[in-house]
């Protein structure tokens, strides 16, 4: 499987926004979160935010601003819905997209349009995580992805997790790297 690796899934271009893989991963390092005004996992894109871009996917409802604190300074930054995915995406199979991010499978809204898309599995957090933790354990598990030969329900089976937070994962059970 060829990997994409980005410290975050950056949307330069969103109205081309398409990855064609034959077998992927999809890795996303940044923030995540759930909007109880929508009821759906949202994902921070790392890019900053600038109000006269992406006007269509703001228009959707599908791009919003998202604000986040560090070290008492908040930035603001793109972050998607669901909606994006289910637009922009298709065709991804035996793909495994992999969140890092806090509440990335809180509820299965955001893994449903992954899967939509016709990815083969997602894995995210159930609730907020510590940065450590997450850098620790997605270390762990591309270690057991590609040197163990492990599958998604082997890994998850571990138990990871950070101050209430479980890695769990929505898709193929068997999915493996």
């Amino acid at each position: 499987m060829t990997m994409v690796w980005s410290k975050f899934l950056k949307m330069k271009s969103v109205q081309k926004f398409y990855l064609t893989f034959g077998g992927a991963v999809v890795f996303n390092r940044g923030h995540g979160g759930y909007d109880s005004s929508t009821g759906s996992v949202l994902i921070c894109s790392g890019e900053r935010w600038n109000s006269s871009k992406y006007t269509y996917e703001q228009g959707q409802g599908w791009i919003v601003r998202a604000y986040i604190s560090q070290g008492g300074v908040y930035y603001d930054f793109f972050a998607y819905f669901p909606g994006l995915i289910a637009h922009y995406y298709s065709n991804l199979p035996k793909s495994l997209i992999y969140m890092e991010s806090c509440e990335g499978i809180k509820n299965t809204t955001m893994a449903d349009a992954w899967l939509g898309a016709g990815a083969g599995a997602y894995m995210s957090w159930t609730r907020s995580v510590l940065v450590v933790d997450g850098d620790a354990t997605a270390e762990a598990n591309f270690h057991d992805f590609c040197i163990n030969d492990l599958s998604i329900c082997q890994i998850v089976a571990k138990g990871y997790s950070s101050g209430g937070a479980k890695l769990s994962y929505k898709g193929t059970a068997t999915l493996g790297l």
